[in-house]
């Protein structure tokens, strides 16, 4: 497993665009009514998938060189890994959890143990129904679950079995898909289950992994594309059969792998000059914040505060997305920040050394994964 020559520690800002146009896709799929058929909320969930597989595998892989290379034990890198992952995570999810309870909402007070212990898609799946103002929270849940198993993978798991494990990852999705379809699971139990998403992680991580070991990815590369340029006319035919839906996900998640390895390269011009507009890079900055808070919004000014709902369907629209954009912003800024400030504490140590990697190429060190995801 040998990385590139430098060290993954610089940020693609091109990736923050692609966080935010996730984001905003489950914004308008939730805002908006009538848009349910577009099916954008579905997209924005598979593509955050796959950027959490790509960011927190290329991390991961790179904690782990580090530290051999620099002589420490892999559980001092594991231990920051989730120190760090905490202080990003969990602060603001508790925070808005703990206010929402404290205001009243129906939803959280009925299944507080579930959210705060990160089993609400398990609660779905048990209701047989999305709560309406934590519908979201499922993903988040499916998100946590990774991150607990995931970093034992990379971290001790013999580097020539890393591959296969990552490859198990993106079979036993759809594998489950299809279990779920013969054992005659309910839409929620199909869809929620952190077996069901676990392939787009995994897709993620394939392109993590072919990064950092310098592997040609062309075959992935184009699939990629091709898919992705049919997504228009793929998607309204798939989503329509269960059946379907089992192949759709992959062809979803290796068209965004193409997507997110753009990014990371950065898109040149012209789809360069929108992934580095300024408002997009910063709606992608504060992207968690957007989708934790977004569908308490409309409950918090509607039922909490009692305002009255617009009429017209695009000032309503318009009404609830400014107000989560403003909310999450005030919550980056005074908060979620704040305490990221605090990964200083927690930062990897070593150094890449530069006569190891003798094959890495220009192209090779393109690539940057976050220190701050």
């Amino acid at each position: 497993m040998q990385p590139t020559q430098q060290p993954h520690s610089q940020y693609r800002p091109q990736l923050d665009s692609l966080r935010a146009i996730a984001v905003l896709a489950v914004l308008v799929h939730h805002y908006y009514p009538g848009s349910e058929f577009l099916g954008l909320g579905y997209y924005g969930v598979r593509l955050f998938f796959v950027l959490s597989g790509f960011l927190i595998t290329g991390i991961l892989l790179d904690s782990r060189y580090r530290s051999e290379q620099a002589g420490q034990g892999k559980k001092v890198a594991f231990y920051q890994f989730y120190a760090r992952r905490m202080l990003r995570i969990l602060p603001v999810y508790y925070c808005a959890l703990f206010l929402t309870w404290l205001a009243g909402n129906p939803d959280v007070l009925s299944g507080a143990w579930w959210y705060a212990t990160y089993t609400s898609n398990l609660l779905f799946m048990t209701l047989g129904f999305f709560p309406l103002t934590t519908a979201h929270l499922w993903s988040l849940s499916v998100e946590a679950h990774f991150y607990l198993f995931w970093p034992c993978v990379i971290f001790f798991v013999s580097k020539q079995y890393i591959h296969w494990s990552i490859l198990l990852t993106i079979l036993a999705g759809p594998a489950y898909r299809l279990f779920s379809i013969v054992e005659s699971h309910d839409h929620v139990e199909f869809y929620t289950s952190t077996l069901s998403s676990i392939d787009s992680l995994g897709w993620g991580a394939l392109l993590a992994w072919l990064i950092h070991t310098n592997r040609g990815m062309p075959v992935l590369q184009n699939t990629g594309r091709r898919i992705f340029l049919f997504l228009p006319i793929m998607t309204p035919l798939l989503m329509n059969e269960r059946y379907f839906y089992v192949v759709d996900t992959t062809l979803l998640s290796i068209a965004f792998v193409w997507l997110v390895e753009g990014a990371a390269k950065g898109f040149r011009r012209p789809v360069g000059a929108l992934m580095n507009w300024k408002p997009l890079l910063y709606i992608g900055q504060i992207s968690y914040g957007i989708y934790l808070y977004h569908l308490f919004i409309p409950w918090v000014l509607y039922e909490f505060g009692g305002f009255s709902q617009p009429a017209h369907v695009l000032i309503n629209t318009l009404l609830l997305m400014t107000s989560t954009i403003l909310l999450a912003s005030l919550s980056w800024h005074f908060f979620e920040r704040p305490v990221m400030s605090l990964k200083k504490y927690f930062s990897p140590s070593g150094a890449i050394p530069a006569h190891k990697e003798p094959h890495s190429t220009p192209r090779d060190q393109e690539f940057r994964f976050s220190a701050k995801h």
